[in-house]
């Protein structure tokens, strides 16, 4: 199982410049942390929610973040 502290390293390695100061290196990890803070809390909402109902917040999360990767990949975000 992976830890937010795994996927916050994986990020850093692929995409923080290894020049990176260090004020950037601080506020890219705690924007990182606070993304998954967030979701966290939007998940544990949904306990008293159907599985039903968590399914599709779920899917909706997948398409947003599809749609966010494209929109750095082509420059607009």
């Amino acid at each position: 199982m992976n830890t937010i502290q795994t996927e916050w390293v994986s990020f850093a390695e692929q995409c923080i410049p290894d020049n990176a100061p260090t004020i950037q290196i601080q506020e890219m990890r705690r924007a990182f942390y606070a993304g998954a803070l967030s979701v966290m809390m939007l998940l544990s909402d949904t306990e008293q929610q159907t599985n039903e109902a968590a399914q599709i917040m779920v899917e909706n999360f997948c398409a947003e973040l599809a749609q966010f990767q494209k929109d750095v990949e082509e420059g607009r975000a």
